[in-house]
C-alpha cells in the first residue's frame, strides 16, 4: 500500500513539485483567452497535480465557485 501520512511530503512540497514538473499544463492554460465572463463546469478530483491548472484558470479570470461533493461514495 501507500506510504504512511507521516512519511509523505507535506502539501506545499507536493504543490511545488506539481508546478515545477507540469509545464505543459501551465502553457496550455496560458494560451486560453481571458475567462472573466465565462463560467466553467467540470468534475475533477482535487489533488496537488491539478494545482497548475487551477492556478492558471484563476489567473485568466475564471471565478466559478468550487464545491466539494462526494463523487465517489463507498460501495
Amino acid at each position: 500500500m501507500g506510504e504512511s501520512r507521516d512519511r509523505q511530503p507535506d502539501l506545499e512540497t507536493r504543490l511545488q513539485w506539481a508546478r515545477k514538473n507540469m509545464p505543459l499544463t501551465e502553457e496550455e492554460i496560458r494560451l486560453l483567452p481571458p475567462l472573466r465572463e465565462v463560467r466553467l463546469a467540470c468534475s475533477i478530483h482535487l489533488e496537488p497535480k491539478v494545482a497548475p491548472s487551477l492556478d492558471g484558470l484563476l489567473e485568466r479570470g475564471e471565478r466559478s465557485p468550487m464545491r466539494g461533493e462526494e463523487c465517489n461514495p463507498p460501495t
